[in-house]
């Protein structure tokens, strides 16, 4: 899996581009190509996780496109709500 930033995404069009944290060249994705759970939070400035593929005309594009905000954050929200129930476990 690869990593990156959404530099562009034009929501009326259904596309943008990904920085890869690389440094590579800028990568097309497409909205289809997002996780369904993540479709209407993607937009510029997104960190995500990708994998890269060819699209039908030969061209690179990114694939299973993920948030990595969101997932960093349910696993901060995990973490947290461990160490609270170890706490209230500790005051009984």
């Amino acid at each position: 899996m690869h990593q990156g930033t959404v530099i562009f995404f034009l929501e009326t069009k259904a596309f943008g581009f990904i920085k890869p944290q690389s440094g590579d060249k800028d990568i097309f994705f497409h909205r289809s190509h997002v996780a369904q759970s993540d479709v209407d939070a993607i937009r510029a400035g997104s960190r995500v996780q990708f994998e890269i593929g060819t699209s039908e005309k030969g061209r690179l594009q990114a694939l299973h496109v993920r948030l990595l905000e969101q997932q960093e954050a349910e696993a901060t929200s995990d973490a947290l709500g461990a160490l609270a129930w170890e706490h209230r476990k500790d005051e009984t």
